[in-house]
Order: C-alpha cells, then sequence, then structure tokens
C-alpha cells in the first residue's frame, strides 16, 4: 500500500513519449497519477465511466448579482459549492433563492432531483463529492456538476468510491491546476468508476452511511463540549446571559438621543441585547479595563509580494501570510498545506508586524451575512516554530501586556465576545466588505481577575477543550477508517 500512502507530489520526474496519455501537461502526467490509473484499471470486474451511466450531467449558471434573479425565502434555494457536506447535508436557511421565473427559465436544465450526485469542479473545493438527499426543488451554479445516474449505479456508492484516497486522486489528476482550477462536464463523464454488482455497491454505500451518523454522533458531543466553555467563562466570571424573548416586538427598541449624539447611528449598536451583555460584564464579579489599556503592541497585517526564484534575501523574508480563511469557526488556526499562502515581506515592514507566541490575531475585514468579523486567534508554539510568520492586511496583531493579563485568558474572552455576537455590533458595512470599527474593538471592557484565578480559569477551559478535540479526532478517524475499508473492497485487497 506504499502506493496509496499519502505524499508530496513529485517535482520532477522523466516520462517517456508512448507512455503520455490524454493531457501532455505534468500536472496530469504525474508517476503517482498514473500508477494509481494503472491501479484502477488492475481491479477485478468491470471498470466503467460515470457517462456511460448517466441520464444527464449537467452545472448550472450564476444569474447576475444585484439584478432581479434572487429574492428572498419564498424562492428556489441555489445550491453552491459551499453549500453541501460530505453528510450530504444543506442548509437551505442559508442559500440565495432564484425565483421561480429564473428557475423554470434560463436555468431550467440544472434543476436538481432527489438523488443527483454533486461534484464541485471549480476553485478551491474542487473534489468535494455529495448527494442531493432532498425532495426540495433547487437549482445549482457552475462551480457544481449533477451527474442523474441510470439504476446501474447507487449514487451513495458513487460518491463513497470519490471519497477515497484513489477516488480523490482520480479527480485531482484531471483538474488544470492554474489560478482558478476547473475540471469540465466531459472530464467529469469521462471519470473511470468500478461497475460492482448492485448487493456490493448497496453494501459500500451502508459502510459509508454508518459511519457518517457515527462521526456526526461524535461531533455533536464534541459542539456540546465547545459550547460549554462559554457558560463556563461566564459563571467563573459572574456575568449572567441575559435573555431576550424572540418576539415581533423584540425587533423594535428605544435609545436616548444623548447615547447616539456624536456615535454611530445604525440600531446595530444599540440593541437591546449588546446593551445588556455589556452591562452584564461591567456589573460582573471582577473590576475592567478596557483593551486599549491592556495591549502593548497593535499592528496591521501586509500582503508582500509574490515570491521569485531570485529574490533578495537581504530585503525579503519568505513568510506563511496568515488570512482570515486560516481561522475556523472555533477561533483556531487551520493551515491546510495546500492553500496556505507565502509570500515575500519586506524585513523592516517585518520587524512591526512579526509574530510572537501567545500574540493573538483577529480579522478585522471580510466575514459574511452568517460569520462576523471579529474571530480571534492565538498563535501556539507549534505553529510559530514550523514557520516565519505573517499574516495579511485583513488581519489585526494584538500582542497583551503580560504583567496585567494572561494573553490565553485574553484570547478566550474575546472568543466569548465574539460567540456573544457581541462583536457584530463592532462591525460596519463597505460594499459588501465587512469591517471591525478598531477604536469601538479596543474600547471594549475585559474582567480582569487575578492572575491566578486567570490560570485556575485557562486549566478548566483547556481541560474541556482536550476533550472535545479528541472527540472530533475520533469523528474523523472513523470516516477515514470507512474510505480505507470500502477502498480495498473496492480493489480487492
Amino acid at each position: 500500500m506504499d502506493l496509496l500512502s499519502a505524499r508530496k507530489k513529485d517535482n520532477i520526474f522523466i516520462i517517456k513519449r508512448s507512455e503520455i496519455t490524454g493531457r501532455l501537461d505534468p500536472h496530469y502526467n504525474q508517476p503517482l497519477f498514473s500508477k494509481l490509473w494503472d491501479k484502477l484499471y488492475l481491479i477485478s470486474g468491470e471498470l466503467t465511466t460515470l457517462r456511460k451511466n448517466s441520464i444527464c450531467i449537467f452545472s448550472g449558471i450564476t444569474p447576475k448579482s444585484g439584478g432581479d434573479a434572487y429574492t428572498l425565502n419564498d424562492g428556489i434555494p441555489f445550491v453552491r459549492s459551499g453549500d453541501f457536506s460530505e453528510m450530504n447535508e444543506i442548509d437551505f436557511s442559508k442559500l440565495l433563492r432564484l425565483k421561480r421565473e429564473i428557475h423554470d427559465g434560463i436555468m431550467c436544465g440544472s434543476q436538481l432531483q432527489k438523488n443527483d450526485l454533486l461534484i464541485a469542479i471549480v476553485g478551491a473545493t474542487i473534489g468535494k463529492v455529495g448527494v442531493y438527499q432532498y425532495d426540495i426543488e433547487a437549482n445549482i451554479n457552475q462551480a457544481i456538476c449533477a451527474i442523474r445516474l441510470k439504476n446501474t449505479l447507487n449514487p451513495y456508492y458513487v460518491q463513497a468510491f470519490f471519497q477515497t484516497y484513489i477516488g480523490q486522486k482520480i479527480i485531482e489528476r484531471i483538474k488544470r491546476p492554474v489560478a482558478r482550477a476547473n475540471i469540465n462536464l466531459e472530464e467529469v463523464g469521462n471519470l473511470p468508476i468500478p461497475l460492482l454488482d448492485l448487493h456490493k455497491q448497496n453494501e459500500i454505500a451502508q459502510i459509508m452511511d454508518d459511519s457518517r451518523l457515527q462521526k456526526q454522533a461524535k461531533e455533536r458531543e464534541a459542539n456540546a463540549l465547545l459550547a460549554s466553555i462559554d457558560d463556563y467563562l461566564l459563571s467563573e466570571l459572574g456575568i449572567e446571559r441575559p435573555t431576550i424573548a424572540r418576539t415581533e416586538n423584540g425587533r423594535f427598541f428605544y435609545t436616548s438621543y444623548k447615547e447616539v449624539i456624536g456615535k454611530r447611528l445604525d440600531p446595530l449598536a444599540y440593541s437591546e441585547q449588546a446593551q445588556k451583555i455589556k452591562h452584564a460584564i461591567i456589573n460582573g464579579k471582577y473590576p475592567c479595563s478596557s483593551l486599549k489599556s491592556l495591549t502593548i503592541q497593535e499592528a496591521a497585517g501586509d500582503w508582500g509580494i509574490d515570491i521569485t526564484d531570485d529574490y533578495d534575501m537581504q530585503i525579503y523574508s519568505k513568510c506563511l501570510v496568515l488570512r482570515s480563511t486560516e481561522f475556523n469557526a472555533h477561533h483556531n488556526l487551520v493551515i491546510d498545506d495546500a492553500k496556505a499562502k507565502y509570500r515575500l515581506i519586506n524585513k523592516k515592514k517585518l520587524q512591526n508586524i512579526d509574530l510572537q507566541i501567545n500574540d493573538l490575531i483577529i480579522e478585522k475585514s471580510g466575514g459574511s451575512e452568517n460569520q462576523p468579523v471579529g474571530r480571534i486567534a492565538i498563535i501556539t508554539k507549534n505553529l510559530w516554530e514550523n514557520d516565519t510568520l505573517c499574516y495579511s492586511n485583513f488581519v489585526q496583531k494584538i500582542r497583551i501586556n503580560k504583567n496585567k493579563v494572561i494573553p490565553k485568558y485574553m484570547y478566550y474572552f474575546l472568543r466569548l465576545v465574539h460567540n456573544l455576537k457581541l462583536t457584530e455590533t463592532m462591525q460596519s458595512q463597505t460594499n459588501g466588505i465587512r469591517n471591525l470599527i478598531l477604536s469601538e474593538y479596543y474600547a471594549q471592557q475585559i474582567p480582569i481577575p487575578s492572575i491566578e484565578k486567570q490560570r485556575d480559569i485557562i486549566s478548566q477551559i483547556e481541560v474541556i477543550y482536550n476533550k472535545a478535540i479528541e472527540l472530533q479526532k475520533s469523528a474523523q478517524e472513523i470516516i477515514n477508517k470507512a474510505k480505507q475499508e470500502i477502498e480495498a473492497m473496492i480493489l480487492g485487497e
């Protein structure tokens, strides 16, 4: 199984002209891809293609933004590659909605049906595979290819195959590694698939389905633990979480003129919930100080310049540039080697925007409708040791005065602030981009227990957090084991 073990791509290789098949570019003809392809053709049983076993293969379009194509909640769900998960789940509450006449008109050829196979074919999500398991009318954009299969192939079996290591490599081989990677519909149709008997297909589909259910159970347990961190911190700080009646009348509130004069005029900053949270923080167990007073250094980031083979090492440093895309929903930095960005940063600038262990970095621009800016992360020893670090101009560094507060305590509290959606009241929006209002962010009040109490809080949180991480790892191991089992069944190993 050495062939199937994860390893870096070959940078340099030699291939005979007679061995070149299909495309002529080096990416397609990498030895690893060729060997995996050959391995697939050696399996027992028939090897077929998606096209031979499909009724139709299609993708959609994206109607012009800002036009008359979209509507509100009563429209047709518009599914994009980021909207479906490997669990085949779609959160319909977060989807764009198309007008009926658009769905039935210019997009009539990309209407989804239940059990359509979905493959992402454009951009960073290429190779993502799902099955549309709903009876709800929906449509797709051009970044998704939908395959409506004949009864010779179980779509959940096909999904399981393309989620294995060899299946993902088969898809990766045919993508064009350009600025915006892509695969066309003809290439999708030519993707090979072992044509096992339906009994075996159903067995494989069931294995993957069972593993997904087990994974979901583990993740629910992990998420419950992560959510409990906020409750624990609120309790330890003596901050009572405010409750707001979710009624139609609760959408309306009043504030005095003196609270508004000379300040922001948008209602977000003066919502009843925001005011109650701020009041609860100030009136908790411990005295508060502004974030500004606890900060010894703050600095915006820099995007730098592209790396060249002959760059001047006296002037520039090659840095891993941390971006908002590296922040996950749990306020951790997740570095994907395939997507990580290395740039050249001027050494003089780097003196000011360098990162040290326990520095905090905050997402100050970007965000989305359902993800306000303000996600926070902390620089760990492991991350700091692996690369020279920098951060983009959409990110802000905050270095905490360790004599007054432990950085990790500050990290957990600012994480809490974001989870309470208080950070949302400190953002503005320009041309669709959400920006953190830094003056308001630095002005927020931070409860400051004794250093000893901060250490105790950190210790207890990390016990909870580590349990959650172990559950998440266990959840992913369940899926990985299922994929390995399925691959062995298909390859006859």
